[in-house]
């Protein structure tokens, strides 16, 4: 397509990103259901937190499987899929057996999450052009801010009608959000997304590999740490619940904020580069924290945090296509997302570890800041970008 048909078609898939994108990232929005759900389920608070593990290996799985589908599934038939196994995973967890909770929102949901991510990071990567990397950044933005937008309402419809009611009703509500997705797709005429082999040009782009898996682990590591720990760390300044939701509330912002100031700086040639500053001032914040220890510093150390996290969500699907090309993006960056599956398992339960050994946090802070300076420092053995992919399909 030219023109204003092709320019017509660049809106309709970024508009179905992000659409995708914020309805999937009610995932987010689970610990609003832990309480109900333990009540309701008679089940223990561990038993209950397992379903969201369980989520988040099968949203890594959902990543590995997507780019597999690219060459036998359109862009309109994937979102399909991931609105009925969206759809039936909320379904099946209405019945309220908890056997099918888990499959339905652990199983099912967690896998529609993981192939809807990376059908709309790969659909934008391919249509947007010189300015992917900024529609790159809001679109996985819109993920996190889709949490704080559902979040609320689904306390309220848990409070006002009971969980069975309230899954039932977001799977509907998941069901149009993402056949308007489905629409949009088929508006915007993508057809097969990209697909290509991992490694192309032999052992130095497997270093390549290696050394971002490292990276994406190590700094999701101190970044989920941040995530899950915010409101652990503030109270344990006893100063209250409001300052403890205060740094809940920075981290995430920064969290967002980094997603779309990482993929607009993704448009740069070597980003990589920036991800690893952004990781070395996140590791001089979480040493100050660990060692200091005052409020003022505490916040602040959050929201650099959240923000050095975010800066990497943001950024590395941009340093994927410099590396591997447009058209693998969804296949390597799927792979490289197991990074990611390691560190949102381990991340919160070691930096509980720790803080149940030393009665603190100062250890798990320090560990945190350690984690992402090697974060930073695998980031700068990257071997330098010989060329920055740009193609647009549509």
């Amino acid at each position: 397509m030219k023109g204003a048909d092709a320019t017509s078609g660049v809106r309709s898939v970024i508009a179905a990103a992000l659409l995708l994108m914020i309805v999937l990232g009610s995932l987010y929005s689970w610990s609003v259901f832990i309480l109900p759900l333990e009540q309701t389920l008679n089940i223990s608070r561990a038993g209950v937190s397992g379903i969201f593990s369980l989520a988040t290996l099968t949203f890594t799985l959902g990543m590995l499987i997507a780019p597999l589908l690219y060459s036998r599934l359109s862009a309109v038939r994937l979102a399909v899929c991931t609105g009925v196994l969206a759809a039936l995973g909320h379904f099946l967890a209405a019945s309220l057996v908890p056997e099918l909770v888990f499959i339905g929102y652990g199983g099912l949901f967690g896998l529609a999450n993981g192939i809807g991510y990376s059908l709309a990071v790969q659909s934008v990567q391919e249509t947007g052009g010189h300015h992917r990397g900024r529609w790159t950044g809001i679109i996985v933005a819109g993920y996190t801010f889709g949490a704080a937008l559902c979040a609320p309402a689904f306390e309220r419809l848990l409070t006002n009608a009971g969980p069975a009611i309230a899954f039932l009703a977001i799977g509907f509500g998941l069901a149009v959000a993402i056949a308007i997705v489905a629409w949009l797709f088929a508006r915007s005429g993508l057809g097969m997304l990209g697909v290509g082999s991992l490694i192309h040009s032999g052992p130095p782009q497997l270093r390549s590999f290696a050394l971002l898996w490292l990276a994406m682990a190590l700094g999701s590591l101190a970044g989920v740490f941040a995530l899950g720990h915010a409101a652990g760390l503030l109270a344990s300044l006893e100063q209250g619940t409001a300052f403890a939701s205060m740094g809940v509330v920075l981290v995430s912002i920064g969290n967002g904020l980094g997603r779309v100031l990482g993929g607009w700086s993704g448009e740069r040639d070597q980003p990589q580069r920036r991800v690893a500053m952004l990781q070395g001032v996140a590791a001089l914040a979480l040493a100050l924290m660990a060692s200091l220890g005052e409020p003022t510093v505490l916040l602040l150390g959050l929201l650099i945090a959240g923000i050095g996290y975010g800066w990497m969500a943001g950024a590395f699907p941009l340093i994927v296509a410099g590396y591997w090309g447009v058209e693998r993006v969804g296949m390597v960056y799927g792979r490289l997302f197991t990074a990611w599956g390691c560190a949102a398992v381990l991340g919160p339960w070691l930096g509980g570890r720790l803080f149940d050994l030393s009665d603190g946090y100062h250890i798990a802070l320090a560990a945190a800041a350690l984690s992402a300076l090697a974060a930073c420092l695998a980031l700068l053995l990257l071997p330098p970008q010989e060329r920055q992919y740009q193609i647009q399909r549509i």
